[in-house]
């Protein structure tokens, strides 16, 4: 990226003051990205969901990795939530989706308090063996008393198939079937995933985004104090993307703390630690050897320091010289805060933001 104007470079600029210029695309498709193979993250999506409580959890985290994003669970997470979580995740299938069960004795009140739960839209009714039964939409339990068993409602045969279903014939079928939901059963019929014919079209376009193991990725915000014995337990969790999360990223107890990580667990893990607005403080953190910094200090009810403290700076120009002050380390900057539509995610991106970080 290039200023079109040189004198612009210098001045201090919000998404809002910028605009990019339309040049020549030689690619096949707008879904291709260009994934650096030097930064030590890459993802086939470049965007992480904020930590945030209202933001990053245990089914956003799950279906995003899916399709190449990446989610960082929030840092005031109890480690036995954050064990549930993500026991939960690097158990979940890479393709197929998890399923939403209720059983026999469940009423229809009960199905529909949970089934938005899932993009899938879906409740399978299962035995006290796990065996599959039935499958429920919304408008299948419509006009219809909410205290119904679901036990006690008939329906046509589901159609099942087993776990080796490939993408395409499962799309196939569901086509053929005239159905929108695939469940996905192992060889005693015992329910395992589902499957949607959207599923299946996003397998194929995406990469999901995968840990040392092949298990669906997640990182983890931790704070700046006592926090040696949780990274040790979410370690041995299978974390290895860890972020120091603290509004001044800038400060003596940050750079402390990388170091600690880092010589606790050396090359086995990637710290991404901010947040910071400056090229001397991004420095300051790689140095300290952060393989990346988060860039930005937001003015809204999410994050109120800088209406508390004035200390900001306009985010455009704060990704772009901390990301050309991180590129002469050859690490990365993570764009964190005021994406407010897709224009300010390409915006970040132009400014050279290896990631970009979204909450809405």
């Amino acid at each position: 990226m290039k200023f079109n104007n040189p004198l612009y470079e210098n001045e201090e600029l919000a998404y809002e003051d910028v605009f990019l210029f339309q040049n020549y695309f030689d690619g096949n498709s707008r879904l291709e990205m260009d994934v650096d193979p030097t930064i030590p993250l890459a993802t086939h999506i470049p965007i992480i969901t904020a930590n945030m409580n209202a933001v990053s959890g245990k089914r956003m985290a799950e279906t995003i990795a899916r399709y190449g994003w990446l989610s960082v669970l929030p840092q005031d997470m109890d480690i036995e939530t954050l064990t549930r979580i993500i026991s939960s995740i690097k158990a979940a299938d890479v393709q197929y989706d998890t399923p939403i069960t209720v059983k026999a004795h469940n009423t229809i009140r009960d199905a529909l308090w949970i089934i938005h739960k899932r993009a899938h839209n879906s409740v399978i009714l299962i035995d006290d063996e796990g065996k599959a039964i039935n499958i429920f939409k919304p408008q299948d339990l419509e006009n219809l008393d909410q205290f119904t068993l679901l036990g006690n409602i008939s329906k046509p045969g589901m159609i099942t198939w087993k776990i080796w279903i490939s993408d395409e014939d499962a799309f196939t079928l569901m086509d053929e079937k005239g159905i929108s939901s695939l469940p996905i059963i192992d060889d005693q019929w015992i329910l395992k995933w589902i499957l949607t014919k959207k599923n299946t079209l996003r397998n194929t376009l995406y990469a999901p985004s995968l840990d040392q193991h092949g298990k669906l990725n997640v990182a983890v915000a931790v704070g700046i104090h006592n926090f040696d014995e949780k990274v040790a337990i979410l370690y041995d969790l299978g974390i290895r993307l860890f972020v120091l999360d603290t509004a001044h990223g800038y400060q003596k107890s940050m750079i402390e703390n990388i170091k600690n990580i880092r010589s606790m667990y050396g090359n086995t893990i990637i710290v991404v630690a901010g947040n910071v607005i400056t090229e001397e403080a991004t420095r300051a953190l790689l140095l300290a050897w952060a393989d990346g910094v988060k860039v930005g200090i937001w003015p809204w009810a999410m994050c109120t320091t800088r209406m508390k403290t004035w200390v900001g700076r306009p985010q455009f120009t704060a990704v772009y010289k901390c990301a050309q002050e991180a590129k002469k380390h050859g690490w990365f900057v993570w764009a964190d805060g005021w994406i407010k539509t897709p224009r300010d995610f390409i915006l970040a991106l132009a400014a050279w933001a290896n990631h970009v970080m979204w909450w809405t």
